[in-house]
């Protein structure tokens, strides 16, 4: 279910919106899954050992949603598939290349973002990962058009420390009042911008909100929901 918080009574009630990247921007899970389809085809010891559906399921639970870093993920795979050809430091490298590349563009976060712009609004990403996320953003048509882009590998810290949130508001010459963070974790998205005395908006993501921790600004059912907190 969507809520809209007090603050959207105003017109444009924010003049900045960072992102997170992942299952925000783009659609990570639908991603995971082209690249393990394209990763399958690319092994054909895979393909004679193991049907295409079982692979990618396997391939997903290895992911864990991302909490599962990629050198440890391909170690695992070359232990239960040894057919595999590559090494782990081959895999990880076609990791880097092909994964990013699997992130597709979603109309609605273009659309959404042509209209912020169009009224003034500033808008740039603060995600966690390592450097090829910008190659996601590439990927999703965003690169060139971010105000901003604050990738936790470089700038030396993860959320949800609130630093990284401000960092992202010094490129963009802007303060708290008056931005919102919008992501999908409720502790590195939510808590953390919240503790950089943003506001937030939570992709719930069909999922409810914990109860031990304080409730986001406003909670979206899906990315369209924006347009309304924005007052677009």
């Amino acid at each position: 279910m969507t809520t809209i918080g007090p603050r959207n009574r105003n017109r444009h009630p924010y003049n900045t919106v960072l992102f997170d990247l992942d299952n925000t921007l783009g659609d990570r899970p639908a991603s995971v899954r082209r690249w393990a389809e394209k990763f399958y085809f690319s092994q054909p010891g895979v393909m004679a050992k193991v049907g295409r559906a079982e692979a990618i399921e396997q391939i997903v639970r290895w992911d864990a949603g991302g909490h599962m870093f990629a050198p440890e993920m391909f170690s695992k795979m070359v232990e239960v598939w040894p057919f595999v050809r590559e090494s782990v430091d081959e895999l990880v490298k076609w990791h880097a290349v092909n994964y990013p590349a699997a992130f597709r563009p979603a109309p609605v976060v273009g659309r959404t973002i042509t209209r912020m712009m169009r009224v003034g609004i500033e808008w740039g990403v603060v995600t966690n990962g390592p450097s090829f996320q910008r190659a996601k953003l590439v990927a999703l048509g965003l690169d060139k058009i971010a105000g901003c882009v604050v990738i936790s590998s470089e700038f030396g810290e993860d959320k949800p420390s609130p630093e990284i949130f401000k960092e992202a508001l010094r490129r963009l010459g802007r303060i708290p009042e008056g931005a919102i963070f919008v992501g999908d974790s409720p502790v590195a998205d939510i808590e953390g911008a919240r503790k950089a005395r943003l506001d937030t908006a939570w992709m719930s993501l069909g999922r409810k909100w914990p109860a031990d921790l304080r409730p986001p600004t406003h909670t979206l059912s899906k990315f369209a929901d924006l347009v309304q907190v924005l007052g677009l």
